[in-house]
């Protein structure tokens, strides 16, 4: 391998008074370091550097002078890794070409120079150039269309968007702002071949690209698992229709050519279509889909389509509700990205199938009462949303599908803060479905884990782990995380966190008898989160605990355990949890680390040792029974002066078997 210390520019006047410091490292157990003299006529030599799998070194200055002297031609060398004998050398011709900006590794070991600034016969400045090289014996001379990709027109910037290495050696290079060969700025996405390369100008013959200025193709790929890629371009303009989008599927080991058009892209038809808007999903297949938010169902603007696409062949011409899941109303926004885990609000499912979130969905005349579709990772979906084919809410703002949770066993929850239970406004849902089947119909206390007024089930709070309210856990069961449950008792947040069955799912209203919850208001037990342990157990964190009313608001915290077979129930006491003893000893407000073995480390950064401030804890706990009582420093590592913070952060590194003596050293 070789690591790289750094490097000097040439002294003044560009004499090559340069160097370059290379750390080699030839065997495992001999290492050198080694300089390397710039050559004559260098500026910023080691601008990049690379080493190739094969041990040789790639070497960039796009500011080396030629002979003349000619300033910032450029150039690329490559580099014997053992001897460091110079294999070939790589320059431009004209002033400010500065071949050399960038260098791409590719799988196979070969590699790609990215020259922007290179202009085409003097007379496109910044027309670019892609330059594919040899990991064994480089490329030598000028740059020119003979053996590089390259733009014809000023600013045209061959290859200076991003660059996707294939696993099978091939490449994906961007260039959003070049244009189609006629001079028109359309952006353009070209395929290239890793065994030779990519070569001539820049166009239709060989590259993806539009046909009207600012199509910016380029700016948006999705490689997929199989080594196939998805061109996405929002910005395409249909004809006259503005802005109505397309999604164009290219192979890896042959790539896609021509202009982009509805034979071989997915498109939109209507102006602000923008299809692909929302992004492109791999279902892990093979096949993906296609989120377009702000697609229009004729009159109804916005509403929004879902596309199943192929794998094999992809999907072409216009979206209709023929080829695509769509919304039915103005601002029903199918494939919109809601919740952070999800991109153009799609939950993968770990058998392959799909969800669809639409929580702006109106039901007929009830607006914003949200749907949840589940689609077949094979065949995909088709038609509109409706209680049909969806889980839907029945009230205004119920917002059903905020967020999915997908489990380990392939089933799912649908997670709705928002819904109503009857005239209880923001009560909560979280409801378990069949992942092979789904769920459709109204969400109900019969068939979810309910709330009741502002109780808000299944809302994560300030959740540190899991971006919605429910945390799978790796046996195939969940929790449910409500730190704003309130047990019948107005605003107070007792909070409650709910174990359900992955295989059945829980429901009913949440209480003490099926969740563990707090005991007076503002312990939010779970507002910190619910770590999910390697052996299917979990742990709930609650820094805000208090514990009993003459302890009230004094925020001792609490960190407890939970079975991941049966769950934990009943109020947080000292008797089932890691609490503080202190006043604002917030326990557990540094997170748990959850180990490898099962086991896990609680973080609490502002315990107080002895009443020092923020001295901090770190204390081990049993991933298998759970570790109760007060933080001491006769279980916890704790810190001796004010603000050590210790637990403020846990990093574990494994350390073949030292993860034993944990118990030990605390």
């Amino acid at each position: 391998m070789t690591d790289f210390h750094g490097f000097s520019k040439a002294a003044p006047g560009k004499a090559g008074a340069g160097w370059l410091c290379l750390h080699l490292t030839l065997f495992a157990a001999h290492a050198n370091q080694v300089r390397m003299d710039a050559p004559p006529g260098s500026g910023f030599y080691g601008s990049d550097m690379a080493a190739l799998p094969n041990g040789n070194i790639v070497v960039t200055d796009p500011e080396y002078d030629a002979p003349g002297p000619v300033s910032n031609v450029g150039a690329a060398y490559l580099y014997d890794g053992r001897t460091l004998e110079l294999i070939s050398v790589l320059t431009g011709t004209r002033a400010g070409d500065s071949v050399g900006v960038s260098i791409t590794v590719l799988k196979n070991g070969n590699y790609l120079i990215g020259s922007p600034g290179w202009a085409n016969g003097g007379k496109a400045k910044a027309a670019g150039a892609l330059t594919w090289g040899s990991a064994v014996t480089g490329v030598s001379g000028r740059v020119s269309p003979d053996n590089s990709l390259v733009g014809t027109a000023a600013a045209d910037r061959a290859g200076s968007g991003l660059i996707y290495p294939l696993s099978n050696g091939n490449a994906v290079a961007c260039s959003p702002e070049a244009g189609n060969g006629d001079g028109i700025k359309t952006g353009a996405v070209t395929w290239i071949n890793g065994g030779t390369g990519t070569t001539g100008p820049l166009s239709a013959a060989n590259s993806l690209v539009g046909s009207t200025a600012y199509d910016s193709i380029g700016n948006y790929v999705t490689v997929l698992p199989t080594d196939d890629y998805v061109v996405i371009t929002p910005l395409w303009d249909s004809g006259t229709a503005e802005n109505a989008g397309a999604v164009t599927l290219g192979r890896g080991r042959t790539g896609v050519r021509g202009l982009i058009s509805a034979s071989n892209s997915l498109t939109g038809s209507a102006a602000n279509d923008g299809v692909g808007s929302g992004g492109v999903t791999s279902l892990g297949n093979g096949n993906f889909l296609v989120s377009s938010p702000y697609w229009n169902n004729g009159a109804a603007a916005a509403a929004g389509a879902m596309t199943w696409c192929g794998g094999l062949t992809g999907t072409a011409g216009s979206v209709t509700p023929s080829n695509s899941l769509v919304g039915t109303r103005s601002n029903d926004r199918l494939g919109r990205p809601w919740a952070t885990d999800t991109v153009g609000g799609i939950t993968v499912l770990t058998n392959g199938n799909y969800l669809v979130l639409a929580p702006s969905w109106d039901n007929g005349p009830v607006t914003d009462a949200g749907a949840v579709v589940r689609g077949d990772g094979k065949t995909g979906i088709t038609g509109t949303v409706s209680a049909d084919n969806a889980l839907v809410g029945g009230s205004q703002y119920d917002h059903v599908g905020t967020g999915a949770c997908a489990l380990a066993n392939g089933n799912y929850v649908v997670i709705s803060p928002g819904w109503s239970n009857g005239d209880e406004a923001s009560a909560g849902a979280v409801t378990w479905c069949d992942g092979a089947a789904g769920k459709t119909g109204m969400v109900t206390a019969e068939n979810s884990l309910v709330g009741l007024r502002e109780d808000m089930v299944g809302g994560s709070g300030q959740i540190w782990e899991q971006s919605s309210g429910v945390a799978a856990l790796s046996n195939g069961n969940y929790v449910v995380i409500s730190p704003l449950w309130n047990g019948r008792r107005g605003r107070e947040t007792f909070g409650a966190v709910t174990w359900g069955d992955g295989n059945a799912g829980v429901s009913g209203l949440v209480s003490t008898e099926n969740s563990l919850v707090g005991s007076v208001g503002g312990d939010s037990v779970g507002s910190q989160g619910v770590a999910a342990l390697a052996n299917g157990n979990y742990v709930v964190c609650s820094p805000n605990w208090s514990g009993s009313p003459e302890y009230n608001r004094t925020l001792r915290g609490a960190v407890t355990w939970g079975s991941g077979i049966t769950g934990v129930a009943g109020r947080v006491s000292h008797e089932n949890s890691l609490v503080g003893r202190r006043r604002g000893d917030h326990v557990g407000w540094g997170r748990v680390t959850a180990l490898s073995n099962g086991h896990y480390v609680v973080g609490s950064p502002e315990y107080q040792n002895q009443g020092i401030p923020e001295s901090g804890a770190a204390t081990w706990g049993n991933g298998f029974s759970g570790t109760a009582g007060e933080v001491s420093e006769s279980n916890s590592l704790v810190g001796g002066h004010y603000r050590d913070e210790i637990g403020d952060t846990v990093r574990i590194k494994a350390l073949k078997g030292v993860w034993r003596l944990l118990p030990a050293l605390f």
